[in-house]
């Protein structure tokens, strides 16, 4: 059977996708075979009026890389997650698209000009007519009942807004506001209490207890249950038994406050990855000792959990309504979190599938066996707003849940960023790719899983201006009003139990007293201010509450300061002058240091000069953090009052570093000239990028340690160092020489007869199977460009990408195809470039083709080529009918055929300026899938490309169908390797897609994916299958749909 082959593109944007079996007219995109694509927004400047909206793109950017917005100034515009700019007021400012690819990172800017003043957005004031208050007894004392876990029971109203707080902890603290928690009929309301220490606890805040009486009905501990204050390691180390011992040292006055007060506990947390001592998961407890078995790990949970849980439910009973089991156990892209994760290195001695799901699997059945009926068991994660990760979590759940429903709840963390994540749904998003709360809470009720909102805050850019306070309370406004609306007591999709802020007021400063989030972002997200006065953003959430309840709501009014409140600790400025230096006393040259104050966390960077020393104005106080990037941590500093107009300081790392320098040639003996090396320690914590001279010699500064030595672009290391001393000398070098012949290549080109304002950064040859990619990169100004590079038959592009702001174009080109055999000196001087231009009679939405194993983007991309230019063009296409279109996005339509393409392109001396491309197809019929019956099709994949094989499945039933997949077991010949399945419907908008990732060291396990969607009999859906390894491997896929 023919199959047709699709790359795996965005599924947000409205592609057309053509796989060809030849080489091809431009680079490949994507992993070691690419090209050195640079990110690009879509416009560098713009002009908008006030109150108007328009959304800048960012393209050629990797499917993985993370992408961030921030405006400069919030004041005259704002930017969301999407890179929606948003003008405020008249004025001129940057917008900041900052994108991480993996330990790259770049910082792409554009010029925002808002027009016309406007008013700034103010938090409005409902209009709810005053009702009568209903007369009610005095606030309980007791604890809810737990036989209805998360649930307010509401007590009768009362008169007065005043409580009665409890003798054993008394508060002069009032407020002109109803109790809050009366308000919230449907879930209970919650705020946390302690921090790092005992000591540092809320509850002894007379203002901060007080509000906890007055207006919350839950509460948790940030951190004083998690396992590092409650595991004893001395008792451990002593245990008869060999079984863990706890202590209650940290947490018993906040246990006895919320039995005094009547205030249900959200019990947070079990069993955690961080914050739980190393030792605990070693031999004898002792830090020195090796990883315990899983057996023995097993054990040490049930028995932890156990005492745990049993000594709250015997001492202070009826506290405790819910337990987090088990906390942040998925990664962003929704896989098992592996690193750092002792739970997981211990369980993962086992190969069988989902084998990473057991410690969660034993961790809720161990909570369940000794909980008291009622209590709910929780798991709890952040960003499950996100949807790859919240895929990940239902992944989990579903495992968990599979023979006895052990998890009944999910945790949802909220720490919000002031335009991140979407509150609600709207026709911009792509529920499978943006960032929604509103998409969450569905997906979650969907599942059958009720949700509570464990530790939310709004955040600031770092302070409390006007602005940033409305810009707030409106966040917090529309998050409370979705919880209201989205729960199933209200007539919504899903059951919410309660609702959490991590923080009570401004002054509760997390970075003296919590470990949670350290930063000025956090010092301004709570509902109350640094003196405990109700914020504009605890009206606002009030007033949600009020309105739903039918009672009076309050005058939402900002009273605060136009300005930031002062930093404690801070204190007066010091001029500052010293040395930076290794602890082995090599001093640090031109080298830039970031210092963060331990009182307000905000961050200092200062500069040393080519000796070393440095002059700057700083705050006095203590800098517990200082470091940089490359060079990892200094000691901590303290600038001290000491009379001087000038304190003298030294900045210390704290490992010691040594000189690095080697030689690096080819096996034939050619020197790697201008050649990019990367040097990083084996855990990939730091790295440092150096790029040799022209005799191949690099010399860098490095950290102690072991490190690895890899080429730029090269996935293995060419060597490995253990770094205790000075490696060599320039006069002396390490000669490093590769395991292969390379060739010495150098191109000269002409910027002028190629029409290039600049000349390109770099140029590419990349081979046909797209196995192999080398750069050339320019070293002198002239456009001559040199590097070494393997025999071989290549094809060769500039890294050029001229954009075009008006058009929002980016043009891409091809030169020409080389043999490489020996050492060779290219002239291209005389190359001249034709655009070229793509046409299809069959269909007129086109916006993307593959040519030649790579993607051209016809939306966004104009296309150039080098005469003679002679390709062959195989593959497929899909064609949609007319797209409808918005400001922000293109929406694709239906999907009218699918069409192979087999044709020559041909540009000669002779070719007009414009080449047209007049695309030749056919029509091609997808093969048609069956209820239950299994398709097996082989999928070629090749280094650095994605493939899939597409079906076509039309239902006869209405109902969920499962598409499953099975591609046998993982080879070491495989590399790294991606799975992946997909149901679209008619314009391939996907309904469920599951992807899942092997490294060459599980050779062995099974290759399966599963997914499940609900579909309409009679109406047409697109199903894929999908293989990606890094190395070459035929993949035998059996794919199979059956109703579920």
């Amino acid at each position: 059977m023919e199959e047709v082959f699709f790359m795996n593109r965005s599924k947000a944007a409205a592609v057309v996708l053509v796989t060809a079996l030849l080489a091809g007219i431009v680079t490949p995109a994507g992993g070691e075979g690419q090209a050195a694509k640079k990110p690009k927004l879509s416009q560098k400047k713009i002009t908008i009026k006030a109150g108007q909206s328009k959304t800048l793109k960012v393209k050629n950017t990797a499917k993985k890389a993370k992408i961030s917005w921030k405006s400069k100034n919030r004041k005259i515009a704002v930017v969301s997650q999407k890179g929606k700019v948003t003008a405020k007021k008249v004025g001129t400012t940057k917008v900041v698209c900052k994108v991480k690819n993996g330990k790259k990172k770049i910082a792409l800017t554009c010029k925002v000009t808002v027009k016309k003043t406007t008013t700034p957005k103010a938090v409005p004031t409902p209009t709810v007519p005053a009702t009568a208050v209903p007369v009610v007894s005095a606030a309980p004392t007791q604890n809810p009942s737990v036989t209805q876990p998360g649930r307010n029971e509401m007590p009768t109203p009362t008169p007065t807004p005043d409580v009665t707080y409890h003798p054993n902890w008394p508060s002069t603290y009032k407020d002109d506001f109803k109790p809050f928690k009366w308000l919230a009929k449907t879930f209970k309301v919650g705020s946390a209490i302690a921090g790092k220490a005992e000591e540092y606890a809320a509850i002894y805040d007379q203002d901060m207890s007080g509000i906890l009486q007055k207006h919350y009905n839950s509460t948790t501990f940030t951190n004083l249950m998690k396992p590092v204050f409650l595991l004893d390691q001395e008792g451990c180390q002593k245990s008869s038994d060999g079984m863990p011992a706890v202590t209650f040292e940290s947490c018993k006055k906040e246990l006895q406050f919320c039995q005094d007060t009547g205030i249900s506990l959200r019990a947070h947390v079990l069993v955690w990855y961080n914050q739980t001592p190393d030792w605990f998961f070693r031999e004898n407890y002792d830090i020195d000792g090796s990883l315990v078995s899983k057996a023995v790990m097993k054990q040490r949970m049930e028995s932890y959990i156990k005492q745990v849980i049993t000594y709250v439910q015997t001492n202070y009973p009826g506290v405790v309504y819910c337990w987090d089991v088990v906390n942040e156990a998925v990664e962003e892209d929704g896989s098992i979190r592996k690193n750092n994760n002792n739970w997981y290195n211990v369980y993962s001695e086992g190969n069988e599938e989902y084998a990473e799901y057991e410690y969660v699997k034993d961790a809720f059945t161990y909570a369940k066996k000794y909980v008291e009926p009622g209590v709910v068991l929780v798991y709890n994660d952040y960003n499950t707003f996100k949807p790859d990760k919240r895929k990940g979590i239902l992944d989990l759940v579903n495992y968990v849940n599979k023979d006895e429903k052990l998890i009944d709840t999910v945790g949802m963390q909220c720490p919000i960023l002031p335009d991140w994540p979407e509150v609600k749904g709207n026709d911009e998003l792509d529920r499978d790719v943006d960032a929604c709360m509103e998409y969450a809470l569905e997906d979650f009720g969907k599942a059958g899983l009720e949700v509570m909102i464990t530790e939310l805050c709004v955040r600031t850019e770092g302070s409390n201006t006007k602005d940033e306070m409305i810009h707030q309370a409106e966040r917090y406004r529309d998050l409370y009003q979705l919880f209201v609306d989205m729960d199933k007591e209200n007539g919504g999709p899903v059951q919410i139990t309660s609702v959490t802020t991590f923080g009570i007021s401004d002054s509760y400063r997390l970075y003296d007293q919590d470990s949670w989030r350290e930063g000025d972002l956090d010092r301004y997200a709570w509902l109350f201010d640094y003196n405990c006065k109700a914020k504009l953003a605890f009206k606002t959430v009030y007033n949600v509450f009020a309105k739903k309840a039918g009672v009076e709501t309050v005058e939402e009014t900002y009273e605060g300061p136009d300005k930031d409140d002062p930093q404690p600790g801070t204190g007066e400025y010091r001029r500052v002058e010293g040395v930076a230096k290794t602890k082995n006393g090599i001093l640090l040259t031109d080298t830039v240091i970031q210092l963060i104050h331990k009182s307000s966390s905000r961050p200092y960077v200062i500069q040393t000069d080519e000796n070393g020393k440095f002059s700057d104005t700083l705050p006095e106080g203590t800098y517990a953090e200082v470091k940089n990037y490359g060079m990892g941590y200094f000691n901590p500093i303290t600038i001290e009052k000491n009379g001087d107009d000038v304190t003298q300081i030294e900045l210390i790392t704290k490992k010691s570093f040594y000189w690095f320098t080697a030689k690096f040639s080819s096996a034939n003996g050619n020197i790697l000239a201008y050649e990019y090396i990367n040097l990083c320690n084996r855990e990939g914590e730091y790295g440092y990028v150096g790029r040799t001279d022209e005799n191949g010699v690099l010399t860098k500064l490095c950290q102690e340690g072991d490190m690895l030595v890899y080429l730029e672009e090269r996935s293995e290391p060419v060597a490995e160092y253990n770094i205790t001393k000075d490696i060599r000398t320039e006069e002396n070098p390490e000669n490093i020489i590769l395991n292969m012949d390379m060739y010495e290549v150098s191109v000269v080109l002409d910027k002028k007869t190629m029409g290039f304002k600049d000349y390109p950064e770099s140029v590419s040859f990349i081979d046909p199977q797209q196995e192999k990619r080398f750069t050339l990169f320019k070293y002198d100004e002239s456009g001559r460009y040199k590097a070494c590079v393997t025999e071989g038959q290549y094809k060769v592009y500039t890294d050029y990408y001229d954009y075009d702001s008006e058009t929002g174009m980016t043009k891409q080109y091809y030169l020409r195809s080389e043999e490489i055999t020996k050492n060779s000196a290219l002239d291209y001087t005389d190359i001249k470039l034709h655009k070229l231009e793509f046409i299809s009679e069959d269909a007129q939405n086109i916006q993307g083709l593959l040519l030649g194993e790579k993607y051209l983007d016809l939306e966004y991309c104009e296309w150039y080529a080098a005469t003679p230019m002679k390709e062959k063009l195989t593959g497929h296409y899909i064609a949609y009918d007319k797209a409808e279109s918005s400001e922000d996005e293109d929406i694709r339509g239906k999907v009218t055929g699918f069409f192979v393409i087999d044709q020559e392109i041909e540009v000669t001396e002779s070719s007009p300026e414009i080449v047209k491309v007049n695309i030749i197809s056919r029509p091609y019929e997808l093969p048609q899938l069956k209820d239950g019956e299994t398709y097996t099709t082989s999928i070629k994949t090749i280094r650095a490309n994605e493939f899939g094989a597409y079906y076509k499945f039309i239902p006869e039933k209405d109902g969920k169908y499962t598409l499953s997949t099975d591609a046998g077991t993982m080879t070491k010949e495989m590399g790294w390797c991606i799975i992946g399945t997909e149901i679209g419907n008619e314009k391939l908008e996907y309904l469920a897609e599951d992807e899942r990732e092997w490294e060459a060291s599980q050779a062995g396990k099974a290759l399966k994916t599963s997914i499940t969607a609900q579909l309409e009999a009679g109406k047409t859906y697109y199903l894929r299958a999908s293989a990606y390894t890094t190395g070459e491997a035929d993949v035998p896929i059996n794919i199979r749909i059956t109703k579920s």
